[in-house]
């Protein structure tokens, strides 16, 4: 598969700090000057499964899931497929680049992640976790 770029264009460093939203991000006005999200400690993780899930953020409510998920979605090219809600979590499944993964709000405990269900979606968080480490400034662990 060949490589796509994870975001539009490289950032500047004029950062603003929160969202809309009120998600304990960073936001950093990219070349085309649109607003871009970045995470303080995005965390790759392994799950049950043995796939690849980065935990984004422990910020952020069940009711301010929905702009934050489509302002992520299209910062990374991608598109909504299906939403699912309940009174405690809220799952978009999502596509980029023809693969298909699960960006979603847990309340307990409380935080926002993206999860992969197959070898692509694995290599694709792998390489994006890379670049959310470069606008964080933060290490992250797998």
């Amino acid at each position: 598969m060949p490589a796509m770029p994870l975001f539009n264009s490289s950032s500047r460093s004029n950062a603003q700090h929160g969202s809309k939203a009120g998600i304990a991000t960073t936001t950093r006005a990219n070349d085309i000057g649109t607003c871009m999200i970045s995470f303080r400690k995005p965390l790759l993780k392994k799950t049950h499964s043995g796939h690849v899930c980065i935990e984004l953020t422990e910020a952020g409510t069940w009711e301010q899931f929905p702009e934050f998920a489509e302002k992520l979605t299209k910062q990374l090219h991608g598109r909504k497929i299906k939403a699912i809600d309940s009174p405690d979590i809220r799952f978009w499944e999502i596509r980029i680049n023809n693969i298909i993964l699960n960006l979603g709000y847990e309340d307990y405990p409380n935080g926002i992640s993206l999860f992969s269900y197959c070898k692509d979606g694995d290599a694709y968080l792998q390489n994006l976790h890379k670049e959310l480490l470069k606008n964080s400034g933060e290490p992250g662990s797998l």
